[in-house]
């Protein structure tokens, strides 16, 4: 039986090609993406609080760092918090890299 595939294109060119959401565009990850970034209302810049999910690994680091870039972009937060967010999500990276490395001892 055919099935609906993601239509996020990738950085390279290729479609996802997971099988798509019912009655939706995108995969489970790339729909999450989509549904994130639009949790911003567009016509309310100012310093507001950006609400980021805990972060156990590195597809959750690419989300926050993605939700902080594009309230950055659409003027929802300042860029002095988005600095501080982002230096936080550095120090989260190194956590990460450091975690993974014990692990595969």
């Amino acid at each position: 039986m055919p099935y609906r595939t993601c239509q996020h294109i990738k950085l390279d060119g290729i479609l996802c090609g997971s099988p798509a959401l019912n009655r939706k565009l995108y995969c489970y990850y790339h729909q999450r993406v989509v549904s994130r970034h639009r949790r911003y209302p567009g016509d309310s810049p100012g310093p507001n609080a950006v609400t980021l999910d805990p972060i156990g690994d590195r597809i959750d680091l690419q989300m926050s760092l993605s939700q902080v870039i594009s309230a950055l972009a659409i003027g929802y937060i300042d860029p002095k918090r988005a600095m501080v967010l982002l230096k936080a999500l550095k120090m989260v990276s190194r956590n990460l890299a450091a975690l993974e490395n014990i692990l595969e001892l």
